[in-house]
C-alpha cells in the first residue's frame, strides 16, 4: 500500500465509500491526462468521485467509489489499471491508530 498524504477538503468517510490511490506514470503524461479522464469520467459515472491529487508531487490522485454489493474491487483496480498513464492503483484503508492507555 502507498503511504501518501492525503490534502482533501473533507474527512475520509470510509464506511460509505471506497478510496483508491492511482499511481501516475510521470515520465511520459498522455494527453488527455489519466487526473482529467478520471475527472470527466466522475461525471459519467454518479458513483465514482475524483477526489484529487494526493501527495505533495502530482504522481498520485484519488478517487472513491460508493459502496454497493455490486462493487467488484478487483474489477474497478484492473480498470484504473487500463487507463492510459495509469502505472497501478490500489485500495487505501484507513489508518488504525494506536491508543495509549
Amino acid at each position: 500500500m502507498v503511504d501518501v498524504e492525503i490534502y482533501i477538503p473533507h474527512k475520509p468517510d470510509y464506511e460509505n465509500y471506497y478510496y483508491f490511490a492511482i499511481n501516475l506514470i510521470t515520465h511520459i503524461v498522455p494527453e488527455p491526462s489519466p487526473a482529467t479522464y478520471l475527472q470527466r469520467l466522475s461525471r459519467r459515472i454518479p458513483e465514482l468521485e475524483y477526489v484529487g491529487p494526493v501527495g505533495r508531487l502530482d504522481d498520485a490522485v484519488q478517487v472513491r467509489v460508493k459502496k454497493s454489493d455490486e462493487v467488484d474491487i478487483e474489477g474497478l483496480i484492473c480498470g484504473f489499471e487500463t487507463i492510459n498513464g495509469v502505472e497501478s492503483a490500489e485500495l487505501q484503508l484507513p489508518k488504525k491508530r494506536n491508543r495509549r492507555n
